[in-house]
């Protein structure tokens, strides 16, 4: 087992890598598309803005690499924008996603007195059957730094988290995941979410 972290440029890849490193799971930083076929799991990690980061997918020749990796059936994470090019599109600007998972990001409204991005420490409420990815204790929080989010009601919405208003933090079909959090910036309950990615029969039946 060997886990891709997918360097196109707009990830905090150094970050994920290190965390995975920390427990123990082999991982390798990939800047290449081509060197793909040799990973068991994939991870699209990437923060800054949606415009730059579907351009950078395009200009780096990931887009059909990334999908053709989904599309074996291997498991695919995206972190935070990772999770959003994970996508068709978003409010935020243009380009347009992988179109792996059905959804278009919008902006978050928290409602008066609260303000974007939404930024710090938030809880998961997972929907429907337990999400075996994350910690289930009531303790466990996720660190944030978002402007727009998935809608609450998508068809992939797999977990959500409230910021004034809901929004889908944790998407997901089959093998391919999304979470709008930094797991490697959420302490122990980052580390347990990466460790389960790794073992990927806990969620491979998600659909």
């Amino acid at each position: 087992m060997m886990i891709g972290i997918v360097d196109s440029g707009i990830g905090t890849t150094a970050s994920v890598a290190n965390m995975l490193h920390h427990i123990s799971v082999p991982a390798r930083v990939s800047a290449h598309p081509t060197d793909l076929d040799g990973f068991s799991h994939l991870i699209l990690p990437g923060v800054g803005h949606f415009t730059e980061g579907a351009r950078r997918l395009s200009e780096g020749g990931w887009r059909d690499p990334v999908r053709d990796f989904a599309q074996s059936g291997r498991p695919v994470l995206g972190i935070c924008l990772g999770m959003q090019l994970l996508g068709e599109g978003s409010d935020e600007g243009e380009g347009e996603g992988l179109g792996l998972l059905p959804f278009r990001l919008e902006k978050l409204r928290p409602g008066s007195g609260m303000s974007v991005p939404h930024m710090g420490w938030n809880t998961v409420e997972a929907l429907g059957a337990d999400l075996p990815l994350l910690e289930t204790s009531e303790l466990a929080r996720y660190y944030f730094v978002h402007s727009y989010g998935v809608p609450a009601d998508s068809v992939v919405a797999r977990g959500t988290t409230t910021y004034g208003v809901p929004f889908a933090s944790v998407v997901g079909h089959k093998n391919v995941l999304g979470v709008q959090f930094h797991p490697e910036k959420s302490h122990r309950f980052g580390m347990t979410l990466l460790r389960n990615f790794s073992q990927v029969d806990a969620w491979l039946s998600l659909d």
